[in-house]
């Protein structure tokens, strides 16, 4: 590949995620970003913090303006941060230093901060403050608590959001079993399973999605707590392999949308780490079900799923057969003819390393797709209508 010497090259194995605590007013708003990844990524993410938050995102700085950055230091997991007299400036914000705090030690090698502000010493080895998130109408929202413990921090959540416009478990959702394994950091906790619990993720799904995420991230601020699984009295568990009716990630929203129209759905449930019994997806196939769709690996528990095996069920049931392989694409071979996969959908920035927004359809040959748009196609610009009578792949091409 030839790049032209003149514009920047950013491959994405060379940044990191970090994130950003900026406020909305009332509460603080994690904001991630993607930073090149480099010995100065410490100051860097310190000095985007001071510069605030992206205009038109509605949010607002806790930093006052002005601030400049007199000296940074990093040493034994401890920041030693010397800002400029504008720091003092007094703009209306408050937490500032919190900001800086949360900001700084969420960065891996930072435990503590150490803030002077033109050399006078304002903070000394401050650590981070737990935090404990909750859904709110732009996404989720941190909350400084004064706990100690994963589960001092489960019980002040429970307890309800401190405004009525934030959203966590609904208040009649009581807390069954506590089981921390301390050897490998699961957490696993089960809940009761309400009527308003229910209610929550049939109405606001995306509100509940929100709600949970926000609830495993704040468990995970403590380090003894490296990933959660939640149960709701065996109704529905999520955590690991995020199979529930109650976390519903973006992909199943085409079926849903299907739904909606009249296309009968049905979801087979998974087990706690991401498989499926194929008894379960034998029970589920109908005389007049239509396509099986299944991922190849869950993007949570990393749970590979028999797709050579699912295919011959699929053939076997009259029936096509898709597969998401966004997860597996160029890093887990997958032989298509091997397989008998009819449609292969995946995506191009992760293990093909392509850029971002790409990805790619794969259709076997004598499968019969119906084009949601219709536009150019490249190949052949002549005809007013879509030239399906080319064949494949000019018939798929917009």
């Amino acid at each position: 590949m030839k790049v032209a010497s003149n514009l920047p090259v950013r491959w994405p194995w060379t940044a990191t995620t970090v994130t950003l605590y900026f406020a909305d007013g009332k509460f603080f708003v994690p904001v991630s970003r993607r930073m090149p990844t480099n010995d100065d990524l410490p100051r860097a993410v310190l000095k985007a913090l001071l510069v605030g938050p992206s205009a038109g995102s509605g949010l607002k700085n806790p930093i006052p303006p002005g601030v400049a950055i007199r000296s940074f230091k990093l040493g034994g997991g401890v920041a030693q941060v010397d800002l400029s007299a504008a720091m003092l400036i007094d703009h209306g914000e408050t937490h500032a230093e919190t900001a800086i705090i949360e900001t700084m030690t969420a960065l891996p090698g930072v435990t503590s901060v150490s803030l002077s502000v033109e050399g006078k010493s304002v903070l000394e080895s401050a650590k981070r403050v737990p935090l404990l998130y909750y859904a709110s109408a732009n996404g989720l929202v941190a909350v400084p608590v004064s706990v100690t413990d994963p589960h001092a921090a489960l019980n002040e959540y429970l307890s309800g959001p401190p405004d009525p416009e934030l959203t966590g478990l609904p208040p009649d959702v009581r807390l069954l079993t506590y089981q921390h394994d301390p050897v490998n950091g699961l957490l696993s906790l089960n809940f009761t399973y309400t009527p308003s619990l229910h209610a929550l993720a049939m109405e606001r799904s995306e509100r509940m999605r929100t709600a949970l995420l926000g609830l495993i991230a704040g468990l995970t601020e403590f380090p003894q707590v490296r990933a959660v699984q939640l149960d709701f009295e065996g109704h529905t568990r999520l955590g690991l392999g995020q199979c529930s009716d109650l976390l519903r990630t973006p992909q199943p929203r085409p079926l849903r949308h299907l739904e909606s129209l009249g296309v009968e759905l049905t979801v087979i449930g998974c087990a706690p780490d991401g498989a499926i019994a194929l008894d379960s997806v034998l029970e589920a196939l109908r005389p007049d079900t239509r396509l099986l769709v299944t991922t190849h690996a869950s993007n949570v528990s990393g749970t590979l799923l028999p797709i050579g095996v699912l295919a011959s069920i699929a053939r076997e049931r009259r029936t096509f057969y898709l597969v998401d392989a966004s997860q597996t694409a160029g890093t887990i071979p997958i032989d298509l003819q091997e397989t008998g996969i009819d449609i292969l959908a995946f995506s191009g920035h992760k293990g093909l390393l392509g850029p971002t927004g790409t990805g790619g359809l794969y259709i076997r040959d004598g499968v019969a797709l119906t084009p949601l748009m219709r536009g150019g196609t490249g190949s052949d610009s002549a005809h007013e209508s879509q030239p399906e009578f080319l064949g494949m792949p000019t018939k798929a091409e917009r």
